[in-house]
């Protein structure tokens, strides 16, 4: 999947870099207080890889993970600048007719 997303975006996000990070999963009631050491036994540690696609300058950045896809921008003139950008990144997932 990644491969071809990128190839579908890579016009506009040419750079790619590849991150895995650690994500610790804890199902716990209400507001019970647990030691760290149960904590421990019942939480569930997963790695999850995360594959970051930016444009040439910088300002926007796709991030796509098993369970996302998310577009972030350090700046932008105004909505209809990121709403484009954002279609463009859904747009990829959408099949071709």
């Amino acid at each position: 999947m990644p491969s071809k997303f990128q190839d579908k975006i890579r016009v506009r996000f040419q750079n790619y870099v590849e991150k895995t990070e650690s994500v610790r999963v804890l199902a716990q009631p209400g507001n019970v207080q647990l030691s760290n050491e149960v904590m421990q036994l019942y939480s569930k540690a997963s790695v999850q890889k995360n594959h970051e696609f930016s444009c040439e300058d910088g300002v926007y950045t796709v991030n796509l993970s098993r369970t996302f896809v998310s577009l972030s921008a350090t700046s932008y003139k105004n909505w209809g600048d990121f709403r484009q950008q954002l279609e463009f990144v859904i747009s990829a997932f959408a099949p071709r007719t």
